[in-house]
């Protein structure tokens, strides 16, 4: 179907308004890189509905080549970071666009803006302007009433709206582009209404003045508007931002405390990771644990102030003064998606798999906690810049009171903990004395677990291992069940606190050093109103071991093994973060040459698929036609084939007889054979009407009428061979 000038005008118009609509997608980017893939994808889209309205496609082929453009120019548009040479397709960027179709909303909600520091959330302003590019286009071409397409270009600027982060943004482009709208709408309007003859044009000059002086004054007006508007606009905007709470849900993963004696014992030995610029008393943090519901010490729900999202870079910039320390940790033996760090600036990976691990990383500012859902394995390296923080001492933290901080509940706590933290701390004058009298007596008065006698102190930090660590007769465990006991105490006087895992050596020697497991400690932090986060360490030293055995509560004795959760979270899914070292390296599948063609070779089929099989369809009906159960039906296919030809080429059939249609067709193609159309419509005649038996030498001869008639209008049509081929005009006048 050729395009009439005035569609091509009405295109560039709608892409001028998908232009200005796709502005609104840069915000929640800091950049062009949403503008680039919101109208990219319009452009995608666009192409898309253009070619099928040449080829005269339905639905469903149209919607199969905007699949095929969705993968094919995906990856420069809105993956760049994973194509080669930024353009190419590979398996990774394929799947990416695959899986970010569906879950890119969720990203780009929860992330810190700049969304551009991300892999993935671009895929959203592109497949919102492919959508609206497809469905603009589509209804330029194709419906009577052009303005339909305004509703596509609106959902997409109103979707750029919804997912940006500051008010006000663009009111001008806004304003301008709504004048456009108005005036394209209107002399659409009054084009139509002429056309109908309801309107007298009158002097064409003069109209057209006066239609340009119109459109003038509507821009203009809509730009006052906008300038005058743009101050009230700074206010807040309902943003779906604000109604998202970005979270992450970690109870499905092992905590740091939870693998805490296979740190110490099984694993004690090992190297966990090398650590370079740690300073002298500074400790590798890995979690901070604040929510306990009787079974394990976990993160809390963002409503206790413990929200993971996507940091930006750099996270945060440091105070004025403050000091910094940066580190950098080669990982060795550990595996986790718990990142060593602490109050984080910034972090920087290292490795083979570092693109997946940018993407894949969340902090908490709340918690000064790291992860990455791709996980630490050997070979990646991480590089963090964190505050450090020197804790208040106890004379300046003297009458100071907790922070007011909401804290998660807790859950199946022993009754005997509350009594116990009175019992100790009672005649404290203050929270700091209250709390420096639970360290100390747990600190000097209790046993470290003897690791050779598991009766002295089984692992595990549910309650009823709190429970019978205090009915002995001595108190015995590890720094996992002193930091909960404390943490459990201190919230019981109203505390704030929260139990912290990482690793510190006995002694720093400086420089590039080893971690081990042996090194893995827990301690215990109290929040103050002023001086914030104050650490306590409540466990024994380790060699203050109870010497002669004395049977806890529960004689039986318990497997060393990590400590189960809670029935209803299916604790055969629960594994240790400690991977067997003979397991292969998930992260090393990087994609080589075979997996690059592999990659290229399915987009490429997929763009050739829809016309394939368009293809493949027509010569099934062909066949179908040439090879009808009836002899007559046969030779009358010849004739129905012929028009369907007709048809993909272009030229209109006329309503009437045979004869007529077939004396149009001569007229049509005046070159080839004269009389070939007209000799295959005698004798599709000959077969309905004549009533005697049709051979099969009649047969073949109106099928070579057929080819001769196919090769003229190949030869007349105005379309190019391609465009005949993939036609689905004939196809569905083929029976």
């Amino acid at each position: 179907m050729k395009p009439k000038p005035r569609n091509v005008q009405n295109a560039l118009v709608v892409m001028v308004l998908l232009a200005l609509a796709s502005v609104f997608h840069e915000d929640v980017f800091g950049g062009a890189t949403g503008f680039g893939a919101a109208f990219g994808g319009a452009a995608v889209g666009a192409l898309a509905a253009w070619i099928s309205y040449l080829i005269a496609a339905g639905f469903f082929p149209t919607l199969m080549m905007a699949t095929a453009g969705y993968f094919l120019f995906g990856t420069a548009l809105a993956l760049p970071q994973l194509g080669i040479y930024a353009v190419i397709p590979t398996p990774l960027s394929l799947k990416t666009l695959a899986v970010q179709a569906v879950t890119s909303w969720k990203d780009l909600l929860t992330l810190i803006p700049p969304a551009s520091n991300y892999v993935g959330p671009s895929v959203l302003p592109y497949i919102v302007g492919l959508c609206a590019g497809l469905a603009a286009i589509s209804a330029t071409l194709r419906f009577h009433h052009s303005e339909w397409a305004l509703m596509p270009i609106a959902a997409h600027a109103l979707v750029g709206m919804a997912f940006s982060v500051r008010a006000g943004e663009h009111p001008v482009i806004g304003a301008v582009g709504g004048g456009i709208a108005m005036v394209w709408a209107a002399y659409l309007s009054f084009r139509r209404k002429t056309i109908a003859g309801e309107l007298s044009v009158g002097d064409p000059s003069a109209l057209m003045r006066r239609g340009f002086a119109g459109g003038t004054v509507m821009v203009v007006l809509a730009l006052v508007a906008a300038l005058v508007a743009a101050p009230a606009l700074t206010g807040p905007r309902i943003v779906a931002r604000n109604y998202i709470q970005p979270q992450i849900d970690l109870h499905d993963v092992p905590t740091p405390l939870a693998n805490f004696r296979s740190y110490v014992d099984t694993n004690k030995d090992q190297v966990m990771f090398k650590v370079s610029g740690l300073k002298v008393g500074s400790r590798v943090r890995l979690a901070a644990l604040d929510q306990y519901d009787g079974i394990i010490y976990s993160i809390g729900s963002p409503k206790g102030g413990t929200g993971f999202m996507h940091p930006h870079e750099p996270i945060a910039t440091a105070p004025s003064g403050a000091e910094t320390e940066k580190i950098t940790i080669d990982v060795e033996s550990y595996r986790g998606v718990w990142i060593p760090g602490g109050e984080l600036l910034d972090v920087a990976f290292e490795s083979p798999n570092a693109t997946k691990l940018d993407a894949s990383l969340m902090y908490s500012a709340s918690a000064h906690t790291a992860v990455v859902i791709e996980g630490l394995t050997k070979g990646d390296r991480v590089t963090t810049t964190s505050l450090v923080s020197t804790p208040a001492s106890d004379k300046v933290l003297a009458g100071e009171p907790v922070a007011d901080i909401m804290m998660p509940p807790l859950v199946g706590v022993p009754e005997k903990v509350g009594a116990f933290a009175r019992q100790i701390a009672a005649d404290a004058p203050d929270a700091i004395t209250a709390a420096r009298t639970i360290e100390k007596y747990l600190h000097e008065e209790g046993y470290y677990s003897d690791p050779t006698s598991p009766r002295l102190g089984r692992p595990g930090h549910r309650a009823a291992r709190i429970n019978d660590m205090l009915n002995a007769p001595e108190l015995i465990g590890d720094d996992e069940q002193y930091s909960v006991l404390m943490a459990l105490m201190a919230r019981s006087l109203g505390y704030p606190a929260r139990v912290v895992v990482g690793f510190y050596p006995e002694k720093n020697p400086g420089g590039t050093f080893e971690i081990r497991g042996t090194d893995a400690h827990a301690w215990v932090e109290i929040a103050f109103a002023e001086s914030g986060w104050v650490p306590f360490d409540p466990a024994p030293n380790r060699d203050q071991v109870l010497r002669t055995a004395v049977p806890m509560a529960d004689p039986d004795p318990a497997p060393r093994v990590l400590q189960p959760p809670s029935p209803q979270k299916n604790p055969a899914e629960f594994q240790p973060e400690v991977a067997d070292p003979q397991t292969p390296d998930e992260h090393t599948d990087q994609p080589t040459i075979l997996w690059t063609v592999l990659g290229s070779l399915f987009v490429l089929i997929a763009l050739l698929a829809p016309f394939v099989a368009i293809r493949v369809a027509k010569r099934l009906a062909r066949r179908r036609l040439r090879y009808r159960p009836d002899v007559g039906g046969r030779i009358v296919g010849a004739w129905e084939d012929t028009l369907a030809l007709a048809r993909d080429a272009g030229f209109p059939i006329a309503i009437g007889t045979r004869t007529n249609v077939a004396e149009k067709l001569e007229e049509y193609t005046p070159d080839g054979e004269a009389g070939t159309f007209r000799a295959l419509a005698r004798a599709a005649d000959a077969a309905i009407f004549s009533g005697h038996d049709m051979s099969q030498t009649e047969v073949d001869g109106a099928w070579t009428l057929n080819e001769a008639a196919k090769e003229r209008l190949a030869a007349n049509s105005r379309r190019s061979r391609i465009r005949r081929a993939i036609s689905l005009a004939g196809l569905r006048r083929r029976k």
